[in-house]
């Protein structure tokens, strides 16, 4: 059971892959005013999909670890096979292929069987997003636009790890799905105050994800979608990117007066993983440079690719062995800059520093085992794994973690961690998050794995990955809530498979915070589970410094 929800998200992406050659045709040319492409019809699923359009140019050579220079109709100085300043006389672009993924990374705790292929299938050339657009639209207006950030603990992961072909299905094409990729890992989340007196920018991954949804917003009406009407989904480190989407200059960093980059969000299961201080920062950096044989960035920068894509990934391995991070953590990942990321995101949050939109929220019933290892059983295996995940632990930290946490409250260490984790990472944000948006509705997933990801098999139709635990039903209702969201900006609005289904009241409708409980075979709405540990939410809000998020 913890495999499967461990290993979900990497399954599904070749699931996703293989969905997407059947009964496909080249087809459907698509002209965004500075280039023209060609997308892949599939008549199974009556969609075309537009794949590996490049939002920004290449982040590479002197452009590594620096802001993505967006591909616009304005710039007339896009290099070949991107774009081109007038598209009326230009060559058809083949769209009908995935483009290479982002470079990926395993942090050193991960099952080696699923490490990332050396392949050359994945590339610095790699900030691209798929487009998928109905082959009949149910209306002659423009739909509603729904854009998904993929997760993989901003180490892993690909914009085809997210395509939402079976949401579009469901719905019978009732949006237009477009899916992201950002730069991961040493690429897209190096920082420290050397790194950036050496050239370095910060927190790149999440300034990629920015530059996408303004192309979106810019170009989505040429594929019929509607700008004004888009929500973001993401899941794991795609709900964390969404939140740091909603704080990012501290809320503030929409990209002109009168835009909305979304109007709503689905925010899965949102992998708050610690943030990094300087120092932490710094000594990551340095394991890179020495890796790569270099003194600088400038050195960095003129590594060859293949190089660099085996020092970025020997590190992981290096940094875990010598206690630089623990077990369940990721190792890259965002962290405050004081420029796009102004604060903790518990920090943003209760501080009003954000953007405040229709909210669609869940969590699994166990976040934590899928980040717990499943060997730690002695009092001494818990303090080692203590001192790494809380290098800046006080004793009265301690002591107040033994209080709300009380080992005699639990039948394992493992269990114990489990717990803790689950709620400084997953759980408590989640309640965090709905407590602060004033439209949000919140739901607590206790089917199929229970585990991190197990609203995946249900929303990506994966029925044979979890056998018996499948519920095709509640896979409906999910689809049903997740669509009319979508599309309506209210998860009650409507049903496409005609299921019967609770309402779902509103967080903040009621007293006791109305949150779905969605079990194996009933589902009810009563109140928030989280306000049950409200203690240990408060905990890791009073030592947020220390939690690092």
């Amino acid at each position: 059971m913890l495999a499967k929800g461990r290993y979900v998200l990497v399954i599904l992406s070749l699931l996703l892959q293989s969905i997407q050659s059947q009964n496909t045709t080249p087809d459907s040319i698509v002209d965004l005013g500075y280039a023209r492409y060609r997308g892949l019809h599939n008549s199974t699923l009556k969609q075309t999909t537009y794949y590996g359009l490049h939002y920004a140019h290449s982040p590479t050579g002197t452009l590594r670890w620096k802001s993505a220079i967006p591909i616009a109709r304005s710039n007339p100085h896009n290099p070949p096979n991107h774009a081109i300043a007038n598209s009326q006389n230009a060559p058809v672009i083949n769209a009908t292929i995935p483009a290479a993924t982002c470079i990926q990374g395993n942090p050193g705790w991960y099952p080696q069987e699923l490490s990332p292929p050396n392949d050359g299938s994945s590339s610095e050339d790699c900030l691209t997003l798929n487009v998928i657009v109905p082959s009949s639209p149910p209306s002659s207006e423009l739909l509603p636009v729904v854009v998904t950030i993929h997760g993989g603990g901003y180490t892993t992961g690909s914009a085809l790890f997210t395509l939402p072909s079976p949401l579009f299905k469901h719905t019978t094409g009732s949006f237009i799905g477009v899916s992201l990729q950002y730069r991961l890992g040493a690429y897209g989340f190096l920082g420290s105050r050397k790194f950036v007196s050496e050239g370095g920018e910060t927190n790149l991954g999440l300034r990629d994800q920015r530059v996408a949804l303004e192309w979106v917003r810019e170009n989505i009406a040429r594929f019929g979608g509607d700008p004004d009407k888009i929500v973001i989904w993401g899941s794991s480190a795609g709900g964390g990117s969404l939140t740091a989407q909603m704080v990012y200059e501290g809320g503030g960093g929409e990209v002109r007066e009168g835009w909305r980059l979304f109007r709503g969000s689905v925010v899965e299961y949102p992998w708050w993983q610690q943030f990094l201080r300087d120092e932490q920062l710094e000594r990551q950096y340095g394991y890179l440079l020495r890796a790569a044989g270099c003194k600088d960035l400038a050195c960095l920068r003129g590594v060859d690719e293949k190089k660099l894509a085996n020092s970025t990934r020997e590190i992981y391995g290096v940094g875990y062995e010598t206690g630089e991070y623990p077990y369940g953590s990721f190792w890259f990942g965002p962290y405050v800059d004081g420029d796009i990321m102004k604060g903790l995101p518990s920090e943003e949050f209760e501080g009003k520093r954000f953007i405040d939109r229709p909210l669609l929220i869940d969590r699994d019933m166990y976040e934590g085992w899928s980040f717990t290892n499943m060997s730690l059983e002695t009092k001494e295996d818990e303090e080692k794994d203590l001192r790494t995940v809380f290098p800046y632990a006080t004793a009265e930290f301690r002591k107040r973690l033994d209080e709300v946490y009380p080992r005699e409250a639990f039948n394992s260490t493992l269990s114990r961690r489990a717990t803790w984790f689950g709620d400084m990472t997953i759980h408590c944000p989640t309640r965090l998050l709905a407590e602060v948006h004033a439209n949000a509705w919140k739901l607590v997933f206790n089917a199929g794995t229970q585990t991190h990801a197990a609203t995946a098999f249900f929303l990506y139709d994966l029925p044979d990955m979890i056998g018996p635990k499948y519920n095709a039903t509640l896979a409906a209702i999910m689809k049903d809530w997740v669509g009319s969201f979508a599309v309506h900006v209210d998860p009650n609005i409507r049903s496409w498979s005609n299921v019967s289904k609770p309402h779902w009241d509103e967080y903040h409708s009621t007293e006791k915070r109305p949150t779905v409980l969605a079990n194996q075979t009933e589902i009810g709405v009563p109140g928030d589970l989280d306000l049950v540990i409200d203690d240990r939410c408060q905990f890791w809000r009073q030592y947020r410094g220390i939690a690092q998020n």
